[in-house]
């Protein structure tokens, strides 16, 4: 119900679109000042999203009011990783498969 997100999600799709000018040199696009937040590292980014995640992690309402976007599946998977560096206790990892076999056993 923001309607910051209504605006944020027309931004996207006007760069998606190709309404957004592109740099004549580099082929890159500006971004609108209130669309992002520039940082130096991941590490930065991790703190301007997360602030005091280490106390934070289990209110569920406020996990929900963040997120960072990236491009790729690598990056996804390593920002994952530097999070739960950052939280508290013993990490677990929980496997998925995609494919299920049925074994049987005839006497």
């Amino acid at each position: 119900q923001d309607p910051s997100a209504d605006t944020f999600s027309k931004q996207l799709l006007d760069i998606g679109d190709g309404k957004v000018a592109v740099h004549q040199n580099t082929g890159c696009i500006k971004l609108p000042t209130d669309i992002c937040t520039i940082v130096n590292s991941q590490r930065s980014l991790i703190d301007s999203v997360f602030p005091d995640l280490h106390t934070q992690y289990m209110n569920h309402e406020w996990l929900a009011e963040k997120v960072i976007l990236a491009e790729k599946n690598v990056d996804v998977n390593d920002l994952n990783f530097k999070i739960q560096q950052l939280l508290p206790g013993k990490l677990v990892s929980y496997k998925s498969i995609d494919d299920t076999f049925v074994y049987i056993y005839a006497k």
